[in-house]
């Protein structure tokens, strides 16, 4: 255990705590709240909707069949393709699961110990190579997002740590995506994925992170955490 590696996990609680701080809350979009503002350049990159134009009767001519579709943006990339069935890497599910009542539940790993930073939890290896955490946010509205839209909503929470980079990103269902990512804290380089997964009002984030020497170990944490990052019933009796 390095003094490095104690600084960028110590880095991790902190960034997760200031993320979770505009979690949460009702809102009538998908944007979260105006304390996550993102950089000049990645807002101009972002369009401003507009409303609904009114009814135009149809003209007599017809446009053409093959219409060309409108390019997504161009930092990242979309390929509609199945979840990694990735190797576990001897990563076990314990007993039970870590649950916010009303707001998400995510499972506990065998062997790692857990924290809770300003009412989020916060999941270490025994060697404190990989950590884990989980948020949630609740929409206004159950409009199912589209995969730029919950790009955005990475970009508006996560983007606020040292070096932050957003990598690939894949659609893995409906409302549901998976995203490559890189930072630095105190210079020390941290890598990781994130999995945001829409379910009716709650957009549901799982934040995996890793020194060099658990990176290895990513894939296999996302594989076995994904299938228990749920939204958690209100009354904790209940699960």
């Amino acid at each position: 255990m390095t003094k490095r590696s104690s600084i960028w996990l110590l880095g991790l609680g902190l960034f997760a705590a200031l993320a979770v701080s505009g979690f949460g809350r009702p809102t009538s979009g998908w944007m979260p709240s105006a304390t996550f503002a993102v950089g000049q350049a990645v807002r101009a990159q972002t369009p401003v909707p507009l409303p609904n134009p009114p009814s135009i009767p149809p003209s007599e001519s017809t446009a053409p069949e093959n219409t060309s579709p409108l390019e997504r943006p161009a930092d990242f990339e979309l390929e509609q393709v199945p979840p990694a069935d990735g190797d576990t890497a001897g990563l076990t599910l314990g007993e039970g699961a870590y649950s916010e009542p009303g707001q998400f539940q995510i499972g506990t790993i065998e062997g790692y110990t857990m924290a809770v930073t300003a009412g989020i939890p916060l999941f270490e290896s025994p060697d404190r190579s990989l950590a884990y955490t989980a948020l949630s946010k609740r929409r206004a509205n159950p409009r199912v997002l589209a995969d730029d839209e919950l790009v955005q909503l990475v970009l508006e929470t996560l983007d606020r740590g040292e070096n932050f980079q957003t990598g690939g990103v894949i659609s893995t269902a409906p409302g549901e995506i998976l995203m490559n990512w890189t930072a630095s804290i105190k210079d020390a380089p941290i890598t990781g994925k994130v999995l945001v997964r829409q379910i009716d009002r709650q957009v549901l984030m799982l934040v995996v992170s890793a020194t060099a020497s658990g990176a290895d170990k990513v894939d296999a944490a996302i594989s076995v955490l994904s299938e228990t990052l749920q939204v958690a019933p209100t009354d904790r009796a209940a699960l």
